[in-house]
């Protein structure tokens, strides 16, 4: 009789602190862990409009200042980097044709994103980038300006943007566009 409550009481104890083990809370995505995605669809604004036409724009950022997870902060810092390209168009005249060349500008960004409202932000980006034209590449700086609304309860924001990109000895080019982005 000994024997048999010598082998229940360690199984006892056992099993009473697995029970007794708090249980496993879901793990939270903590800042920096995520990537946001965006993808744009820009639309060249002034002259630059002139020689090209829509183009498709894609970027990645660290989703740490995003979607809440660093809580409600009014003014973070923020960057990114990304790519977009810009179609050319054809001119016509009564006897020449002329296609412009498509052009692609690549950038990495940093700057402050400002969240007056929980689900609304503005995020000011400038820095170094490259633009690329009939294989010619240039050194650029380049500036975005955009607005993000983030829809309900998802992580997927949508909202304007506004971009420039300046090459020395030229004037800026300017593009506003439609910025959809999810955090991935």
């Amino acid at each position: 009789m000994k024997r048999k409550i010598a082998c229940f009481f360690p199984l006892l104890v056992f099993s009473l602190l697995l029970l007794g083990q708090s249980k496993r809370t879901k793990k939270t995505r903590s800042p920096g862990d995520n990537v946001s995605a965006g993808i744009s669809i820009n639309f060249p604004i002034g002259n630059f409009s002139s020689s090209h036409t829509i183009g498709p724009g894609l970027d990645v950022s660290p989703a740490s200042h995003q979607f809440g997870l660093m809580g409600f902060k009014k003014i973070a810092f923020a960057y990114n980097g990304g790519v977009a390209y810009y179609f050319g168009k054809e001119v016509r005249t009564i006897d020449f044709s002329y296609k412009y060349p498509g052009f692609t500008f690549i950038h990495t960004y940093a700057g402050l994103l400002y969240t007056p409202l929980k689900k609304l932000s503005a995020t000011l980006l400038a820095g170094p980038a490259l633009g690329i034209y009939k294989k010619d590449t240039r050194f650029n700086i380049g500036a975005r300006l955009e607005g993000s609304y983030y829809i309900r309860k998802t992580n997927i924001a949508a909202g304007p943007l506004l971009n420039m990109m300046w090459e020395t000895g030229a004037d800026p080019l300017w593009s506003a566009g439609i910025k959809m982005r999810m955090d991935l």
